[in-house]
Formats: C-alpha cells, sequence, structure tokens
C-alpha cells in the first residue's frame, strides 16, 4: 500500500538526487538504484537489500550525518507517537530550506499527525492523500533544542529475582518502558531452567531477557540478536548498566549468525510497521536448527491462538509445553542438528 503511494508520489514531485528517504518501503527502495537517492533505515533487513540493490543506505539509530545537504527528507512515519516526535526533531533541526515530507498510511495513524507536526514546524500542509495513505509537507522549523540521539533512551526498572533489572529503551523498541506479560511469563521458565554454555536472545529488543539470564547465570556466553538498531543500542545499554556484557549483533534472521548454541530463547512474533507477522516469525525460527548445537533447544513464548505447537511438530519434529495461561505458552523443541556453524570463542 505505501509502496504504491511513494510511486505516486515520486513521479509527482520530481524528487532531486539530493533527498533522503528515511525507514522507506524496502520494496520501492529497490527501484531506485539509478536514482541517486540516499537512503537511511532502522531496520536491518531493509539495510541488506537496499545494500544488496546498489544503493546508497546507512543504517544506525538516526543519520549520523547532518541533514541540511539534502533538498528534501522525506519520513516513513511510524506508528508510534513517541517516535513519530522523535523523527519530527530530529527533522526540525535541519536547515531552513530543506523540505521535510512525512507519508504513513491512515491505519497508522498519519491522518491525525499534522497536530504534532505543527509542534516543531511553523508551515505544514497536506500533500497528497490517497489509497488509505497521506502525505504530509513541513517547512520552516520552530526553534527548539538541538536533537540529542542519547537523550531518546530512558531508564526503567524490572522486580526480578535476585534483583531488580534496570533496562534501557527507546520509542520504537518493543514493549518500551514496560515489561510485557509474554517476556515475564518466559524470563519465569528460564529461571527454572538448567542454562549453560552458550545461550542466544533472538529478537532481543532491549534485552530484557538476556538480562534475567544472566543475573541468575552469570557465567553462560550470552548472545544478543535483533534487527532493529534502535533495539540493538538499547541491549547495549541495558547490559552495561547492569554490569553484563554480551556479543550484541544486527541480524536479518538466522543467516546472518555464524554461530551455534546451545539455546536459543525468543518472544515472537515480530512486527513490521502495523502488521504483526507471525509467518515471518516461524520462517526464520525455521532456519535455526543449523545454529543449534546437538542437543541444544528452542525456548518461545507466544499467544496460544498462534499456530506455534504445529509448526515446531513439523519443523523440530515435537514440542513441549513448559508453560501457559489463558493467553500465552512457553514452548520448548530440539530441532534437528544441522552442519552450518562455528563455536564463538
Amino acid at each position: 500500500m505505501l509502496e504504491s503511494f511513494y510511486r505516486r508520489n515520486a513521479e509527482r514531485l520530481s524528487w532531486p538526487p539530493g533527498t533522503l528517504f528515511i525507514n522507506a518501503p524496502c520494496a520501492w527502495g529497490c527501484e531506485q538504484a539509478k536514482s541517486g537517492y540516499q537512503f537511511f533505515t532502522q531496520d536491518y533487513c531493509d539495510y541488506k537489500t537496499l545494500r544488496d540493490a546498489g544503493l546508497m543506505v546507512e543504517f544506525g539509530c538516526f543519520p549520523a550525518h547532518g541533514p541540511a545537504r539534502f533538498h528534501d527528507v522525506v519520513i516513513a512515519a511510524p506508528r508510534e507517537k513517541s517516535h513519530l516526535e522523535q523523527w519530527l526533531h530530529w527533522a526540525s533541526t535541519i536547515g531552513p530550506e530543506t523540505r521535510v515530507w512525512l507519508a504513513g498510511e491512515n491505519r497508522a495513524g498519519i491522518k491525525s499527525a499534522a497536530r504534532r507536526i505543527r509542534t516543531f514546524f511553523s508551515e505544514v500542509g497536506q500533500a497528497d492523500a490517497a489509497r488509505h495513505c497521506v502525505m504530509w509537507r513541513a517547512q520552516a522549523p520552530m526553534p527548539g533544542p538541538e536533537f540529542d540521539v542519547r537523550k531518546i533512551f530512558s531508564k526503567w526498572s524490572v522486580q526480578w529475582h535476585p534483583q531488580n533489572l534496570e533496562v534501557v529503551s527507546a520509542p520504537g523498541v518493543f514493549s518500551h518502558g514496560r515489561l510485557d506479560p509474554a517476556t515475564a511469563m518466559l524470563l519465569e521458565v528460564l529461571n527454572k531452567l538448567p542454562l549453560r554454555g552458550d545461550i542466544l536472545d533472538f529478537g532481543c529488543g532491549s534485552g530484557v531477557l538476556g538480562l534475567g539470564i544472566k543475573s541468575t547465570h552469570p557465567e553462560v556466553d550470552l548472545h544478543c540478536a535483533d534487527v532493529s538498531a534502535l533495539a540493538l543500542e538499547s541491549c547495549r545499554q541495558s547490559l552495561s548498566l547492569n554490569g553484563h556484557s554480551a556479543n550484541v549483533m544486527a541480524s536479518c534472521g538466522f543467516k546472518d549468525i555464524e554461530f551455534r548454541f546451545d539455546m536459543i530463547v525468543s518472544n515472537p512474533p515480530f512486527h513490521r510497521g502495523v502488521v504483526t507477522q507471525s509467518d515471518m516469525s516461524m520462517k526464520m525460527l525455521g532456519e535455526l536448527g543449523i545454529n543449534c548445537k546437538a542437543g541444544g533447544q528452542l525456548v518461545i513464548v507466544a499467544n496460544r491462538h498462534l499456530a506455534y505447537p504445529e509448526w515446531m511438530d513439523k519443523t523440530f519434529g515435537g514440542h513441549e509445553v513448559l508453560k501457559s495461561n489463558n493467553k500465552y505458552a512457553v514452548y520448548r523443541g530440539i530441532p534437528r542438528h544441522g552442519e552450518r556453524g562455528v563455536k564463538p570463542k
């Protein structure tokens, strides 16, 4: 939907080569290989895809370069309002001649974004509305404090035995500022399991699972992977704040991970924009057999109405329910041992 909206507006506005696209739809971006556009994304999968298509693309929390060099900055509006405000604050620090465009789907709340845009810009207008999407144009930034990426991260606490966990996260990271009930259930289960060796927290988010593991089993070798730049930085800061260390890595599925593990833990499904894609989670997790050592296991938590038991039976040959309630369940499966992967140093 948003891809076709970008195509429609790219033709109408004739964006010059000096344009930066932020978190643009990846499929549309790959069509722009000869455009001269530059891209920035907080999603590692999109980064790899755009890079492999030959585009100029940067992956991170926010662009490292100053935005004043661009004629236009085009932002795909995130669903979270506080995350949107971060991007608007960042965009308001650009030069006064640069135009800022904000595009998004109606179901993500783009229609109501004008009020937030006017907090940061004095000239705001609707540029287009079609295909269940809206694009806003903004110029003339309002005076305000400089954008400091360090200030987007905040600390919060999780009560956990044997000590409270101090967590760092930012808007745009899953379950920012709170412990979601599914992760809490998985933490309870992990606290009772014998943990050893190399453990991967796949889709680590702010690092809550890894913190729980290290607080009760400091001897394990912890590895944390996520697709989100904001999540990875949150996880690094969470571990550091609690005096722990881990191998924190950007990953698009398991193909980027050249290790084998004694246990892989995860809280799927993964969210892409406004869409929850449990089938994507199952596809990614289905690749993990090649990353487990002999006898290694997968422990996940998921909504009970999703088809994870059937998927685990088909993919791994069986599953075990470690804990459940009327909404969530923690499942364990032992993947078939694969051939690829090396022992981490």
